[in-house]
């Protein structure tokens, strides 16, 4: 691959990243990187060809991150500075679940999900300390889908991060004691 593709390409993930599919702007991608939209065209052809090659590129960085995943020990702190390393790719991977609609999206939303799952789940179930996986699979669900609710542009932290995941785990912890018990 040409440097030029992989500029293109790097710069329009980081953009995708913050804007999502839907306010994606090829001009916008242009000036940022300083290169003529013509430029971006005899490349790509079209925003869609181009939305391929960004899930390849979204593929390649979700190998890193399952990579580096398999190594980690624990859930806290390991899985969030890990999410924190790749911030971009998580943002894109929130802008893929949220476009699921689109095959695209749903493709490689789904294919990089299924391949972080057998090493998240299981530092998951630990950190909740549940050992029925099924679960802790709905479990973390319920709190992937917390912070893709309350996520604004810039705000994922550790310290962001960290309280989704801690609040699960406490009322996992409430209705283990009998404290979070349902009143009808």
């Amino acid at each position: 691959m040409s440097e030029t593709i992989q500029k293109w390409i790097e710069a329009g993930y980081e953009l995708f990243s913050k804007t999502g599919p839907k306010n994606f702007k090829i001009e916008q991608l242009s000036k940022e990187i300083g290169l003529n939209k013509s430029g971006f065209y005899h490349h790509f052809s079209s925003r869609e060809l181009f939305f391929i090659e960004l899930m390849k590129y979204h593929d390649q960085m979700g190998e890193k991150f399952a990579q580096e995943l398999s190594g980690i020990k624990n859930f806290m702190p390991g899985y969030q500075i890990l999410l924190i390393k790749y911030i971009t790719s998580l943002q894109v991977h929130i802008h893929l679940r949220k476009n699921l609609d689109e095959t695209l999206f749903k493709e490689y939303f789904f294919k990089v999900k299924n391949r972080n799952y057998k090493y998240q789940l299981p530092l998951w179930a630990t950190y909740i300390q549940i050992s029925d996986m099924q679960m802790a699979a709905e479990l973390f669900e319920i709190a992937v889908d917390l912070m893709v609710l309350r996520l604004e542009s810039d705000v994922i932290t550790f310290d962001y991060l960290q309280g989704i995941f801690e609040g699960v785990r406490h009322t996992v912890e409430k209705l283990r004691s009998g404290k979070g018990t349902l009143q009808s």
